[in-house]
């Protein structure tokens, strides 16, 4: 006498298949195995998190000394100062040594290979003195600025949070009050830290030792 269950699981075999070379069903996988992303985009790119607050932000400004000197703004071409963006932030002190407007495109090519042109840079007016101390996540600055004319008496001091996403800074100002989270393009050197605080204004740094 046969046996009914073997009848059966021989059955759902050859169903099964019949079934795959036939492609039975109407839900087919697409051609890369995934379901499209519902932003169309990477299925697995998780979205950027922002900075988390700092638990004890004031101590960002705590009293630090002031080694920076006094410094004028000086316009340079634009195109001089935008390039090698990114790099390695070392930890340090770092004092500023130059203030930079940017101004107008591209500079003009020497006539003949080899000949250096120099342009007296102009004065925007602008001075200012500043120290800032970089940690492995902090900025904290000790600083005065005048927009014209002398530097204020006393400087003030400010701290921020951050972190290094390819050629910018993400910045969560955390005192002297806590802000929204800015960002900014730098170039870092070894020894140098560019700040490009806008689309026309650049800061370097110096780094200096304890």
């Amino acid at each position: 006498m046969k046996n009914p269950l073997s009848a059966l699981r021989i059955s759902v075999v050859v169903f099964g298949v019949a079934c795959a070379l036939a492609a039975c069903g109407d839900d087919k996988p697409s051609s890369q195995g995934l379901p499209p992303s519902p932003t169309g985009g990477n299925p697995t790119a998780a979205p950027e998190q922002p900075i988390a607050p700092r638990p004890l932000p004031e101590k960002l400004c705590e009293p630090v000394l002031q080694r920076g000197s006094l410094v004028e703004e000086l316009e340079r071409p634009r195109d001089l100062l935008t390039q090698g963006l990114g790099g390695t932030i070392v930890p340090g002190t770092y004092a500023l040594v130059q203030l930079v407007a940017l101004k107008g495109g591209a500079v003009s090519k020497p006539p003949d290979e080899g000949t250096e042109i120099r342009v007296k840079p102009a004065r925007t007016g602008r001075v200012g003195r500043a120290t800032l101390y970089v940690t492995r996540d902090a900025l904290r600055y000790v600083e005065a600025r005048s927009a014209s004319g002398p530097l204020p008496s006393e400087d003030t001091r400010k701290g921020f949070t951050y972190r290094v996403a390819g050629e910018k800074l993400k910045m969560l100002p955390e005192c002297p009050s806590r802000g929204v989270q800015t960002e900014m393009r730098f170039a870092a050197s070894p020894d140098s830290l560019w700040l490009f605080v806008d689309d026309s204004h650049a800061e370097v740094y110096q780094r200096i030792p304890y």
